[in-house]
């Protein structure tokens, strides 16, 4: 398409993406009725940017106006975050990094023990 028409896509599809659920508990998710593919690795290597870059929101260098948040800093995603364009459809998950993170060693567990719940049970 031309410049103009995935511009107009691209703002069309901004308003369809967003956050439906969050917690650091898997129980307190939503049910997950259909496909979710959650984004999981290593602390700040760009979980939350790759989620704002396929729903097309960009995150700026000093502040977010993506859908997940993001900073040059490890430990910004604290939570199992689900997005989607509707409450029973198809899921994005953007989870906790795992390694370092600017954070208490018994939080950093937490959401440790919450993304292994995830991947085991979901």
């Amino acid at each position: 398409p031309s410049a103009d028409a995935e511009a107009a896509l691209r703002r069309r599809a901004l308003g369809r993406v967003n956050l439906i659920g969050s917690s650091s508990e898997v129980g307190q998710l939503p049910t997950a009725g259909t496909a979710e593919l959650a984004l999981a690795g290593r602390s700040n290597v760009g979980k939350s940017s790759l989620l704002n870059a396929l729903v097309g929101k960009r995150s700026g260098p000093t502040n977010t106006r993506g859908l997940a948040p993001v900073q040059n800093k490890p430990g910004v995603t604290r939570s199992l975050d689900l997005y989607s364009s509707t409450a029973d459809g198809a899921r994005l998950v953007d989870m906790p990094g795992y390694g370092f993170a600017y954070a208490e060693p018994g939080t950093v567990a937490r959401w440790q023990e919450a993304m292994r719940e995830y991947v085991l049970f979901r």
